[in-house]
């Protein structure tokens, strides 16, 4: 009595796995630069993971481990860290993370990213990100819009200035809105 539950009931469990498996392994592609990556892409529960060290080389970038510190280290070729300067801030509506800096060719990279996490509004306003170093002593400030952002948007946005940042200790963000 119990053989005959069996056979179907792992044919069912063989087919529910061969569904899944292939509901999980959707194809996704990665293009960096207008070149496309040939390692696999994964998407698992709505976020997607990528090869860190393809991308990073794919970027001209060196990846390295240190196991002890359990730490990824992503530097540019000339050797220019990227400087996380603080990972979240809040501005009445607007969320900013990673806020981080780079020296590049010609002056700073400043990179962020924004949210409107206003739940029901479209925003539009001006932010202001002023960079300090010791003491308090503010070193640079750059500005931007944010025009028509719909709720729940997320973006990374990238500013340069000529301003040297190698000494900011921290930054203090501040929305301007419009009345």
């Amino acid at each position: 009595m119990k053989k005959r539950y069996l056979v179907p009931l792992l044919i069912g469990l063989m087919v529910c796995s061969f569904v899944i498996g292939a509901h999980a392994s959707r194809d996704v592609t990665l293009t960096i630069n207008g070149v496309k990556s040939l390692s696999p892409v994964k998407v698992i529960e709505g976020t997607t993971y990528v090869p860190l060290r393809e991308v990073a080389q794919m970027l001209n970038t060196n990846v390295t481990w240190d196991q002890k510190n359990q730490r990824i280290t992503i530097t540019s070729k000339n050797s220019e860290k990227i400087h996380y300067i603080r990972d979240i801030t809040e501005d009445r509506d607007f969320i900013f993370r990673n806020i981080r800096v780079r020296k590049a060719q010609y002056g700073w990279d400043v990179f962020f990213e924004i949210e409107n996490a206003w739940k029901e509004k479209v925003h539009t306003g001006a932010y202001v990100l002023k960079f300090y170093g010791k003491n308090k002593k503010e070193i640079s400030e750059i500005s931007g819009l944010i025009v028509n952002y719909p709720s729940g948007k997320k973006e990374t946005v990238q500013h340069v200035t000529f301003d040297d940042l190698s000494k900011v200790t921290g930054v203090e963000v501040q929305m301007i809105y419009e009345r």
